[in-house]
C-alpha cells in the first residue's frame, strides 16, 4: 500500500504532488467554468469552490494511493491517470478519473484535472 498523498511513477517510485492544486478544479463547482453536468456531479458528492481543501485531502486520501495508468509523453511532461471511486462529503460515491503530469526535469506530479468515469 502507498502513503496517502503520493502517486507512483513508474520509473521512479512514489513521489508527492504539490498541496493546493486542486483549488482551481473546484472552480469545478462553477456552472459558468464547467458543462453543467460536470459541475452538478461533484456538488452532489458534497464540493463546493469554497471548499475546495476537503476535495484535495479527498484526492490524495482516497485517490492517489490508486494504481496509476501511464498517459501520453507531451511536449510539458509524463502525464498519468488515476482511475478509481471517491467518497464525497454528503456520503455519495462515484468513479473519476483524475489527470496528472510530471513536467519534464521534475519529480513530482502535478494536479491537471479531474472528471466523471463514463461506463464505470
Amino acid at each position: 500500500m502507498r502513503e496517502a498523498g503520493a502517486i507512483a511513477h513508474p520509473e521512479r517510485g512514489p513521489c508527492r504532488h504539490r498541496p493546493g492544486e486542486t483549488a482551481r478544479v473546484l472552480a469545478l463547482a462553477q456552472p459558468s467554468h464547467r458543462p453543467l453536468q460536470e459541475a452538478a456531479f461533484f456538488r452532489v458528492l458534497g464540493y463546493s469552490s469554497e471548499e475546495w481543501r476537503q476535495f484535495e485531502s479527498d484526492l490524495r486520501n482516497q485517490h492517489l494511493p490508486q494504481d496509476v495508468t501511464l498517459e501520453e509523453q507531451t511536449p510539458y511532461g509524463q502525464k498519468y491517470s488515476i482511475r478509481a471511486t471517491l467518497v464525497g462529503p454528503s456520503g455519495s460515491s462515484a468513479a473519476i478519473v483524475s489527470v496528472w503530469v510530471v513536467r519534464t526535469g521534475e519529480e513530482v506530479p502535478r494536479f491537471v484535472t479531474a472528471y466523471p468515469e463514463v461506463g464505470r
